[in-house]
């Protein structure tokens, strides 16, 4: 809903209902993080950090919140936290796949490269 009526030129109620949809307890932790890595795509960071802080707060020590707060925080130019969240990461990562991808996060990370999004 609020893409079609961002669409429509209708902003500030595509803003409202978005921040809706992120509150609403049926959100998950993946629909709030795929949310999230969306506004990252298109360039919004401070709202994608504001989703991942949410994921955060809702769903603590769950696979994929620190992720998400990697990838905000690198995409706010924070390596340090970046890399915390990073680590964090790796150690709930729930397969190879996900483990040697955050290797490589906290490598680049650990170097002060925060273009990992």
């Amino acid at each position: 809903l609020a893409s079609a009526q961002e669409a429509l030129g209708k902003s500030a109620i595509a803003a409202a209902t978005r921040k809706r949809a992120w509150n609403h307890p049926a959100a998950s932790i993946f629909e709030l993080h795929a949310e999230g890595r969306r506004l990252l795509t298109a360039g919004q960071k401070e709202e994608a950090m504001a989703v991942f802080e949410l994921n955060a707060k809702r769903h603590p020590n769950a696979w994929p919140v620190d992720v998400g707060l990697m990838r905000g925080y690198a995409a706010m130019g924070d390596a340090k936290k970046a890399l915390k969240h990073a680590r964090l990461g790796l150690e709930k990562a729930p397969d190879d796949l996900n483990k040697n991808n955050h290797e490589t996060f906290v490598e680049r990370l650990e170097k002060g490269d925060t273009a990992i999004n």
